[in-house]
């Protein structure tokens, strides 16, 4: 069944056209992801779709008594109204129903007139309850609760003192609660961690009505969507498939796309050259032929050349002289917030080139753990309420540090992008121009005042500045945050080309699993580290939980778990020894055979077509040797 009809949507804003021609068909059911650059119209589609926004043209037909809930719009509630009372006001009508069955029983034990009728209707209400599952409403709470991380304390708070992402798991919560036919999430997952989104996924995947995503968490939406609509130059794309899916089948099509266009502008080259033919023979027949070749032209239906050359930002990270080996040190560093410890003890070393990954739930003290180490070096960086700690925090030699924060704020909001840049680099314009371009801020966006900026520019032109100073270690919290997906690969391209060292937090797994080579987990006040990527993490956690359950004393599950971690880390050493031994094997061999052609050169050297054979090999082996010998010393260093 369908529950939403789209055709030849269109929609200004400002006078400016932002979608065109939009047509979709929604089953009940589906779970559809929405896809795109930021910009675009995503939110927009939304908002017409809830009725929230009006369109200029075109039809959208829903469903008759289709509930919908969309996760952006919070509302408002009284100033007394409690995370309870606003998870709570889901089953209003259930509540309300259970007090009119409560006082239909009362007064049924007081008096015995229209008994019938009283009982007829108290039979209406039980058979609501039955429909609804009423009698289940505080164990659907707790489950979405426990799944949210919407703790005991939390449910106990005013809902208008919490931080707007606490606002958005608690609204996510209650949406989830009202089991609406239609699910509009815009963006559910960026402020939840990794434990509550994986949640999600599973809570998805079991809901029976229809869910419509804005995300660009990569990992979800392979897990939760069916179908993918990219909404691209005001139009939109389907794919019957999740993103990796669309990913394949995008690429398929603009190839195909592309090699349609060729065919087709080749046979008008033709035509047209064939026209040009028939009018220099000037004949009456011959033009009359040019004539009807002219129109079968302007009849073609004529095949767009894809757009393979998007405007792409340049993040270039190149860092400074090379490091010294150690990059940082951190001994006995403690962090308490009144009574309560964020982090205890934590004893770390940092080399050259790690890339760890701090995780840990919302407000476990990660963003604090990293503005730790900040404060430090940049006190005038960072809150003063991070000024008290204890412990000791040293970086290595040679160490050039920037750090991209959560939250991007620049001295003076009210100059302009060009300004701010002046500010830090007193360069040449023409220069800073260029240096912009390659972030994406161009003529028209240079001169925009910085308060003005989306997230998303605010992280790229913080960016533009740390990348000035060429750094060697990168501290970066939720670096992914405010970007688009495009944006989000062009980041992970250039961090995957940089030679430093990082240290960053993310919820973003997939970014997760391609930039780190190491974690550090922060649980329970202790920071543990796996000298392993993310996904072996997983595998390490998967059996750590399936093994935590009270057990007879003689129990060897923990001997288990160290089994199992030695074993991820010791199959990883014995990677890297394997390499080497590769590696040296090879260079030894690649050796011998340059010795041995010298040898053959000097024999030969009256032979000049057999030296000049010889001596090109000799190039290319040599070629191959310096390549080998990077590798294997850079591999020793680690």
């Amino acid at each position: 069944m369908v529950d939403i009809t789209i055709k030849n949507l269109v929609k200004f804003y400002g006078g400016n056209k932002i979608l065109e021609n939009i047509s979709l068909e929604i089953y009940r059911g589906d779970k559809i992801g929405i896809i795109g650059d930021n910009g675009c119209g995503k939110t927009t589609l939304f908002k017409i779709i809830t009725g929230a926004e009006n369109y200029e043209a075109g039809t959208l037909h829903m469903r008759r008594n289709m509930s919908v809930g969309y996760l952006q719009q919070i509302p408002v509630y009284p100033t007394n109204y409690t995370v309870e009372d606003v998870l709570k006001s889901s089953f209003q009508e259930i509540y309300e129903t259970l007090e009119k069955m409560s006082s239909s029983e009362k007064n049924m034990s007081e008096s015995t007139d229209n008994m019938d009728k009283l009982l007829k209707e108290y039979a209406d209400l039980q058979a609501f309850i039955d429909s609804c599952d009423g009698y289940n409403t505080e164990e659907k709470i707790n489950k979405i609760c426990t799944g949210l991380k919407i703790s005991s304390d939390m449910r106990n708070r005013e809902f208008t003192c919490l931080s707007g992402g606490e606002k958005t798991i608690v609204h996510l919560g209650k949406l989830l609660l009202q089991d609406t036919d239609l699910l509009l999430l815009d963006e559910p997952t960026n402020h939840i961690d990794i434990e509550a989104v994986e949640w999600l996924e599973n809570f998805l995947d079991e809901y029976k009505g229809t869910v419509l995503i804005i995300s660009h968490d990569r990992y979800f939406l392979d897990k939760v969507v069916k179908k993918t609509i990219e909404i691209e130059d005001m139009g939109c794309s389907e794919f019957v498939g999740n993103y990796s899916y669309y990913q394949e089948e995008k690429k398929r099509r603009v190839e195909q796309q592309l090699a349609h266009y060729i065919q087709q502008q080749k046979k008008i080259k033709s035509m047209e050259a064939a026209i040009a033919r028939f009018r220099l023979w000037d004949s009456e027949k011959s033009i009359k032929r040019a004539v009807n070749m002219e129109r079968r032209i302007e009849r073609m239906d004529k095949i767009e050349k894809p757009t393979t050359n998007k405007k792409k930002a340049d993040l270039v990270f190149t860092s400074s002289n090379r490091s010294g080996k150690e990059v940082l040190t951190i001994e006995n560093l403690s962090k308490s917030i009144g009574e309560r410890s964020l982090y205890d003890n934590v004893n770390l070393k940092i080399f050259i080139k790690d890339r760890y990954v701090l995780l840990g739930k919302n407000g476990s003290g990660k963003s604090t753990f990293l503005k730790s180490i900040i404060k430090k070096f940049y006190p005038e960086a960072i809150d003063s309420f991070y000024k008290e700690d204890n412990g000791i925090i040293k970086l290595g030699a040679s160490i050039k540090m920037a750090y991209l924060p959560q939250e991007i704020k620049f001295p003076n909001e009210d100059k302009t992008v060009i300004q701010v840049f002046q500010d830090e680099f007193p360069i040449a314009q023409g220069i800073i121009r260029g240096l912009l371009a390659r972030y994406l801020f161009f003529s028209e966006d240079i001169n925009k005042k910085v308060s003005a900026l989306s997230g998303g520019e605010r992280s790229r032109l913080k960016m533009c500045l740390l990348m000035q100073n060429k750094v060697n270690f990168l501290i970066m919290d939720e670096p992914t945050n405010h970007l688009d997906i495009s944006s989000r690969e062009m980041l992970e391209s250039s961090l995957e080309e940089f030679d430093g060292t990082i240290l960053f937090v993310s919820h973003d797994r997939f970014f997760t699993n391609k930039i780190s080579n190491k974690v550090l987990e922060l649980k329970d006040s202790k920071i543990t580290k796996f000298d392993c990527p993310y996904n072996e993490y997983k595998k390490i956690i998967s059996l750590k939980t399936s093994i935590d359950k009270p057990k007879p004393k003689n129990d060897n599950s923990m001997s288990n778990i160290k089994y199992e971690e030695n074993k991820i880390i010791s199959r990883e050493q014995r990677k890297k020894e394997t390499r080497l031994s590769f590696l040296e094997n090879k260079i030894c061999d690649l050796e011998l055979n340059i010795s041995n052609i010298n040898e053959q050169i000097k024999l030969s050297s009256s032979d000049y077509d057999k030296v000049n054979i010889l001596f090109n090999n000799k190039e290319n082996l040599s070629a191959q040797l310096d390549e080998l010998l990077i590798e294997w010393t850079e591999l020793q260093e680690i």
